[in-house]
């Protein structure tokens, strides 16, 4: 039978969006994907798994190019299109593997939006699929597991996301493909964990051993290598070795701005880092000069009400009351805790810390301190280690 025309071209647009991706142009990827998910609509239905899988792959790269709107629409999309074959018993295990990554991506980037309880419901409803649907040995439901660590660590809940990550791992070992970007996410997941804890060797043994993993695998330009340097370095910042630190963090920035542009969710990371890694070198302008530039690009990608946001509007209040602009400095905080209130609530540890930085511009004895430099995302959905 002949391939219909829309079908080819179709096919066609996806391999060329694939290959784009891996070259780093990821705009010209983006509308490839998004065309090739069109005509393959059009050709085989709004079911059909290979305008499925387009989607999603044009939802992962809006996300890294720091359109959540966007990416949530077109995995919320893909999951709809492949939720009844990919439960039924005679399911190809790439389409389940395929409904799977679109829940996910679902319920991270609502994570990404700040809207908490909207992604627990979709990760708990995720892995409950996942465990009915798929064999402990093809990864899936490790996957799943993660994402609901990364979501729990959001929360503040860092014991819980340490225990679920540790749950992960012989999982992840057990897996029938190849597991050495796994391995080095858990791994990292991990560490992220530790390093939120306050268990700042732990958090470097961890980071450290991802990293490895990594590199070995896929060598030292990949992105995910460049992503994992970039989270060893927070918790290399707070054990006090800042020069290979500050190293760590400019190659990414640097490398990150070439490949996904200057406004994306990586950008900003590492921006605030450095502001965080500045404010403990005690160079105070190089701090805020960081900060309100990581805070400029954090409120046009995740907007005015986002609890990250939130984060950075308290590293730069700890920064403006070092500066003796303590007005400032209040205001900083107030609106921080405004944020922090309406999303994740007054027993949230960064909401504590907020709180009690606030308090501290009445004692000028004491120093207020910024919280710890965050961990980039893995792309795609990395965790940022949430600073104390």
């Amino acid at each position: 039978m002949a391939v219909r025309p829309s079908t080819g071209r179709a096919s066609a647009l996806h391999t060329r969006a694939i290959r784009l991706r891996e070259a780093g142009k990821l705009p010209a990827a983006r509308q490839a994907c998004v065309e090739a998910a069109d005509l393959f609509e059009k050709a085989a239905g709004r079911d059909s798994p290979d305008a499925a899988h387009a989607r999603v792959e044009a939802g992962e790269i809006a996300e890294l190019l720091g359109d959540v709107a966007e990416a949530a629409a077109l995995m919320q999309t893909a999951a709809r299109a492949l939720g009844d074959q990919a439960s039924a018993p005679d399911t190809p295990q790439d389409i389940r593997a395929l409904y799977l990554r679109a829940q996910l991506g679902a319920g991270r980037l609502r994570q990404m939006s700040g809207d908490y309880p909207a992604a627990e419901t979709m990760l708990q409803a995720a892995i409950r699929w996942a465990r009915t649907h798929l064999d402990r040995r093809d990864g899936g439901i490790a996957a799943a597991m993660t994402s609901l660590g990364i979501l729990r660590k959001a929360q503040g809940r860092y014991a819980e996301a340490l225990a679920i990550y540790r749950r992960a791992l012989p999982l992840v070992r057990a897996q029938r493909q190849p597991r050495s970007a796994d391995l080095a996410a858990l791994y990292h997941n991990l560490a992220g964990s530790e390093h939120a804890r306050g268990r700042f060797a732990e958090a470097e043994r961890l980071a450290r051993r991802g990293l490895a993993i990594r590199r070995r695998a896929f060598g030292p330009d990949d992105p995910g290598t460049l992503a994992d340097e970039a989270a060893l370095a927070p918790i290399l910042d707070v054990l006090g070795k800042r020069a290979e630190a500050e190293r760590l963090y400019l190659r990414a920035l640097a490398y990150f701005r070439r490949r996904y542009g200057p406004r994306s969710y990586e950008v900003a990371v590492n921006l605030a880092n450095l502001g965080a890694l500045y404010r403990n070198k005690n160079d105070l302008a190089g701090a805020e000069r960081y900060f309100r530039e990581a805070l400029a690009l954090e409120e046009t990608l995740l907007g005015a009400g986002h609890p990250e946001l939130a984060l950075s509007l308290n590293n730069l209040a700890v920064v403006l009351a070092s500066r003796g602009a303590t007005a400032e400095a209040a205001r900083t905080y107030e609106r921080a805790l405004a944020i922090l209130s309406r999303t994740v609530g007054p027993r949230h540890p960064h909401y504590v810390a907020c709180k009690q930085n606030l308090a501290k511009l009445e004692r000028p004895t004491v120093t207020a301190r910024p919280r710890r430099s965050r961990t980039p995302r893995r792309p795609p959905g990395r965790p940022r280690a949430d600073q104390e």
